[in-house]
């Protein structure tokens, strides 16, 4: 058979050709999906891995600790605390805000073995540590056990 021009189709036009039906095609997809998944996980962990650089992960995880620490035990005492960790060291400055008795500013410092330095400064006041000015505990804030 051929077509107007002369040439030859590459298959006569009374074979059928099957299409794929919409379940088909959406297996097809999920599986496609699921592939994509599984190579990209893969290779996320082939970078990461090849990366010797995840203190940075340790250092927010034990600078948000300390913070906590602060606010759960009320009111901080002024001073200088140093901490060591396997990764470095993170150094908790302590310090009257102003003419206040009951806000402090807060200087936390980590420097890793690598050198690499990470710093945070804030404002520490009743509100976040939960107490009064008078000392005692807000009816808001739920005592720890």
């Amino acid at each position: 058979m051929r077509s107007p021009s002369g040439k030859a189709f590459p298959l006569p036009l009374a074979t059928c050709l099957r299409a794929s039906t919409l379940i088909e095609t959406i297996v097809a997809s999920i599986i496609f999906l699921c592939v994509f998944a599984m190579a990209m996980d893969t290779m996320t962990r082939l970078f990461a891995s090849g990366r010797d650089d995840g203190d940075h992960l340790l250092v927010e995880s034990a600078m948000g600790q300390r913070r906590r620490a602060l606010e759960r035990d009320g009111a901080p005492v002024p001073g200088s605390r140093t901490y060591v960790y396997p990764w470095g060291e993170l150094r908790v400055d302590v310090r009257p805000y102003g003419e206040s008795s009951s806000v402090f500013e807060v200087d936390m410092r980590a420097v890793t073995l690598r050198k690499k330095e990470v710093a945070y400064r804030y404002i520490l006041g009743d509100e976040d540590t939960g107490r009064r000015v008078d000392g005692s505990l807000s009816a808001n804030r739920p005592v720890d056990p």
